[in-house]
């Protein structure tokens, strides 16, 4: 009403400024009849509009770290799944005794929703994080009464006068905690002041993370100032490259492959921490299948070159498949493509080694050993050969360790290296001029030559030390070594006495068959599987703790998976490591909880 009396009184002033009598008596009367309008045009806003314009919203408070587990009913039914499947069913009673007895059923608080802590920043670069702890609740006072009673020190809360959604909390005399309350939530903090934030709603915030993960721990790096993260990022670069300096009596060619080095380290970094979004690493159990995966994924920001530089991280087509998917003790495969830095960095690393050895052989002559500058000359197709492979962009390699006994293990690998149709016989010639210059070396000596055939390239043979390792694996002459290149790749094969070419030829001729890839998962660029089972046999330490690890272990086994299986791969505008354990490493860690809670501790 008193913006449309406002529009009134205008529009009687312009009709007495706008009386056409006056109009023509001068300059005075246009003046007051611009006036009037200015007095109309003002009012239009409140006569339109006569509430008050909408304020912005005020600015929610994110914390930079979040952890979260994603609700309290989910990681029971967890516990009751894990104690029947690893036949420990009497575990049961014990934890639901504990919920009741121990935690008091945790009145108060809502156990289908996540609950956990986020982390914030102080105020200025020199203050500490502080924490506010959120849980779920389904009443305030019911909660806070359990809380008060479960302290070693009785505690005692009360509403916060005026306030209708703060409560203080206080333990003896030095601990006091205000909570305030953000939808089905409580949040506690341990100052007075960081309770007056506007923190988001936990609920939101956690569900991208409760519905992937059962707990998870995440850096919400988008969160943190953007001047801030600059200021970081500067302060890190110039104290990393303060150490690329060149040090006293360093070679010059040493140096710069040092520096090159550093360089692409900062400038992955930099990459890094400018355009990573978030950073977490979670757990999850399948209960239908007993597979557990832990997971670290890193989220860059859309159509930046992290995410970029994820998406030309693919899986590429292996030489060595058709190996990847057998049956195998341990299998490491690694088969993907070069950033264009990486293979710059690669050919100057080949096009130093060529120097610097260049240099080794000169300074050898001129001391007076064996050897003739042309001895360079036999090094050159294994170096065409790296340069060769980098300018291609592609990294193709495994190693697999294959047995279940010890001292009958079987160790191959390969990588992939396109020396050419020359490349068997160059290689031969520069390993028969190494031993010609070291005669004194007597391990070397015993490097045998061309001691047998496969697909008619020259399989070479070396003997290993007895040492440890070799002994369990290989037996107690500590086994031999053979190995040979074709033009696409060198193979190697680690095995007892006489059975190391054997192995060889094996794992050629099955490289050679063709891949099942109807069946196949994806194929991650990084692969690496263990078959913990095995792995438990070759540990050789005694002691009680070891003979229970392994009964146990062999009860859990029993008719179960026990694979462990890392994967990296892209996904989307993110980046994934996951590691996956069988259900039969799930088992045996409940086996081995029950076992420590009955007073057996390992």
């Amino acid at each position: 009403m008193q913006s449309i009396a406002s529009l009134q009184a205008s529009v009687q002033s312009i009709s007495r400024f706008s009386n056409p009598c006056q109009i023509s008596r001068g300059p005075l009367q246009i003046h007051r009849l611009l006036l009037g309008l200015i007095l109309i045009f003002s009012t239009f806003p409140a006569a339109g509009f006569s509430q008050e314009a909408p304020q912005k919203p005020a600015r929610v408070d994110q914390p930079l770290l979040l952890s979260q587990i994603a609700n309290v009913e989910t990681l029971e039914k967890h516990g009751r799944t894990l104690f029947e499947k690893c036949e420990r069913p009497d575990m049961i009673p014990a934890m639901e005794m504990w919920l009741k007895n121990d935690l008091k059923e945790l009145k108060g608080v809502d156990r289908t929703r996540p609950l956990g802590m986020m982390m914030y920043l102080g105020d200025i670069l020199t203050e500490p994080m502080w924490a506010a702890t959120f849980i779920p609740v389904t009443n305030v006072d019911e909660f806070l009464g359990w809380m008060c009673s479960m302290s070693p020190t009785p505690g005692t809360f009360q509403k916060v006068e005026g306030s209708a959604d703060r409560w203080k909390v206080v333990f003896g005399e030095s601990t006091t905690i205000h909570a305030v309350t953000r939808g089905n939530y409580l949040i506690m903090v341990g100052e007075a002041e960081h309770a007056d934030r506007n923190f988001p709603d936990p609920g939101p915030l956690t569900e991208p993370f409760a519905a992937r993960y059962d707990a998870s721990f995440s850096g919400l790096l988008k969160n943190i100032p953007v001047g801030l993260k600059s200021v970081f990022l500067e302060f890190a670069k110039t104290t990393l490259r303060a150490d690329l300096q060149q040090r006293d009596n360093e070679p010059a060619e040493g140096y710069r492959l040092r520096r090159a080095g550093g360089e692409s380290v900062i400038k992955q970094f930099e990459r890094m921490v400018s355009d990573t979004e978030e950073v977490t690493i979670g757990a999850r159990l399948n209960r239908e299948t007993m597979v557990a995966t832990i997971e670290l994924e890193v989220v860059g920001t859309p159509d930046s070159k992290l995410v970029k530089a994820f998406s030309a991280f693919p899986g590429r087509h292996s030489q060595f498949g058709a190996l990847l998917d057998r049956e195998t003790t341990l299998t490491v495969g690694v088969s993907t493509i070069l950033e264009p830095e990486q293979q710059t960095l690669l050919q100057q690393v080949w096009t130093t080694a060529e120097q610097v050895l260049k240099k080794e052989i000169e300074k050898s002559i001129a001391a007076g050993k064996p050897g003739a500058p042309t001895d360079i000359d036999a090094f050159q197709p294994l170096f065409g050969a790296l340069q060769r492979s980098t300018q291609a962009g592609l990294v193709d390699v495994f190693v697999q360790m294959i047995g279940a006994e010890q001292s009958q293990y079987e160790v191959v690998g390969g990588f992939r290296l396109p020396g050419g149709e020359e490349f068997p016989l160059a290689l031969q010639k520069l390993v028969q001029l190494i031993k010609d210059r070291q005669p004194e070396n007597d391990r070397l000596q015993k490097l045998e030559l061309d001691v047998a055939r496969i697909n008619d390239f020259p399989v070479h043979r070396a003997t290993l030390d007895p040492n440890g390792a070799n002994r369990r694996l290989y037996g107690e002459d500590g086994g031999e070594l053979a190995f040979l290149a074709t033009p696409e790749a060198i193979w190697f094969a680690a095995a007892s006495k006489g059975q190391a070419i054997a192995a060889l030829r094996k794992t050629i001729d099955e490289a050679a068959k063709p891949a099942d890839d109807t069946t196949r998962p994806e194929r991650a660029p990084i692969l690496v599987t263990a078959e913990i089972s095995r792995w438990v046999d070759l540990i050789d330490r005694r002691g009680r703790a070891v003979e229970t690890f392994k009964e146990e272990s062999a009860i859990a086994f029993k008719g179960t998976g026990h694979q462990v299986r890392f994967r990296m791969k892209p996904s989307g505008d993110a980046l994934k490591l996951q590691l996956e354990f069988d259900d039969g490493l799930v088992k045996l860690f409940g086996r081995l909880i029950a076992r420590s809670q009955l007073g057996n501790e390992l």
